[in-house]
């Protein structure tokens, strides 16, 4: 029974890794660019590496 227990939370601890990565990528993509408004319909992104590198 012990044993059992100890291989869910393994399992369970790197399913939560591997979600955790690609959850912080997919928030540093989204919450990582400006938007800069030039005109009426241009919009321009630019990448702020600060906010990127610290999500």
């Amino acid at each position: 029974m012990e044993q059992t227990v100890r291989q869910l939370i393994k399992i369970l601890s790197y399913v939560e890794l591997v979600f955790g990565i690609i959850g912080s990528f997919i928030l540093a993509y989204t919450y990582g660019q400006e938007i800069s408004h030039v005109g009426y319909t241009r919009l321009y992104y630019t990448r702020n590496w600060g906010t990127t590198l610290g999500i």
